[in-house]
Parts: C-alpha cells; structure tokens; sequence
C-alpha cells in the first residue's frame, strides 16, 4: 500500500510512522518544513480529565499514547514532563458540577478526584494568602515539549524510509470513483503504481471538496 501524509506537523510524523510501521510506503508532502505550523515554539499540555465521557476518553489514550513516545521514535526523549493540574473551586455550586464526574473519571482511569479546601492548600500553597476554596480537583497532567516531539518523528521517521517532499497538495486525482494521488502546486503528481491501492491522509478537518481542490480528512 502507498499513502500520502499532507502536512509534517506531530500528528502527520506521527501517522507517517505508524504507516511504515505497518508496512506502507509513504511520502509526506509539506508546504514549508516540518511544524512550521502549530507543532513547535510551544509546550503543551496533556490533561486526563476533562468534563465528559468522550473527551476524557480521548484525553487519557492520548496521554498514554505520549507516554510511549519514546519507545516509539526509538528511544529518543520527547522531554514529557509528568506533572500534575489542580482545578481551584471557590464556590459550592462549581463542586456541585464535578462531583458526580469522579465514577466517569475512574471508569477511564483519569486519575482525577475532587479534593477539600485543605488538599488544595496543600498543592498550590500560594493560595493561603488569598480567596480560601471551597475544595478543587486534583489530577494526573504533563507537559510536552513539542519541539523535542516533533524532532523525534522527524528523525524516526527518515530512518524508518518515509520520504519528505515540499509543496502544496492542490488537488486529489481520482480515477474510478477512487483516490488515484494528489496533485501539488508545481504541478507534480504522487501516483501509485496501477495495480496498488492509495491513500491520502491529512491531519486537518475531515473532508474533502473536488470542487475546491482541498484535501482533508483520509480518502481511500
């Protein structure tokens, strides 16, 4: 199988890696460098907790998957700082909203739970001085590095054979009904070999409008 990753940000490293990893061949086509968009010059955030079942969910597979970034591009560090995030409560109606939360937050292992005004206290000292809580909640958090991030895929994945091209994807070819390549800015077209499947992947919003040109989404 063949694919195209559009776009060298953390998420289409990230993709392009597990492609190869599974035994595609894949191109990914960059309009500037790799994270030139939002994937570098910043540190993020990974909080299990969030306030309902899908996102935390979502949260949590994703700070594990972080948590095997290392092991992933081959024991590089991704500088992954585990820490932890207290959610300060001042009104008794706020932990009115939380409470019921905590059997979600244990059924997907957010490592979350609201906490009194003295545990707060204890977490976040620079408090005593100031508006007392009511209580908070405390939980599981850590910061990545995203530039360590990204410079790790990026290695990773030119070791692994994952080929890099600049340009602009302009176009989807279809043939068939079915993707057929992409067609970039210079003109340049990344097509298969006839008897191969493609794929076109893209970590941007699904969809994708032959009318417009723009590709989005994953089109197979």
């Amino acid at each position: 199988m063949r694919s195209v990753v559009v776009g060298a940000g953390i998420a289409g490293l990230a993709l392009a890696v597990e492609l190869r990893r599974l035994g595609w061949e894949v191109t990914v086509v960059e309009a500037r460098y790799p994270g030139a968009g939002n994937s570098t010059r910043n540190v993020g955030r990974v909080r299990r907790m969030q306030l309902t079942a899908d996102l935390t969910e979502f949260a949590c597979r994703a700070s594990d998957k972080w948590s095997t970034v290392a092991e992933l591009t081959g024991g590089r560090n991704p500088l992954l700082y585990p820490t932890r995030y207290v959610w300060v409560l001042y009104d008794d109606a706020e932990r009115e909203v939380v409470e019921p939360l905590q059997p979600m937050w244990r059924e997907h292992d957010a490592r979350a739970r609201v906490v009194g005004r003295s545990d707060v206290l204890d977490a976040v000292p620079v408090l005593r001085g100031g508006q007392q809580p009511v209580g908070g909640v405390v939980g599981d958090a850590a910061m990545v590095h995203h530039d360590a991030a990204l410079y790790a895929y990026l290695l990773f994945a030119r070791e692994r054979g994952v080929r890099f091209e600049t340009g602009t994807v302009t176009a989807l070819a279809t043939g068939d009904g079915r993707a057929a390549g992409v067609v970039t800015d210079s003109g340049a077209s990344r097509m298969p070999r006839p008897d191969q499947p493609f794929s076109a992947y893209t970590p941007a919003a699904p969809g994708y409008s032959p009318t417009s040109g723009r590709l989005s989404g994953v089109v197979s």
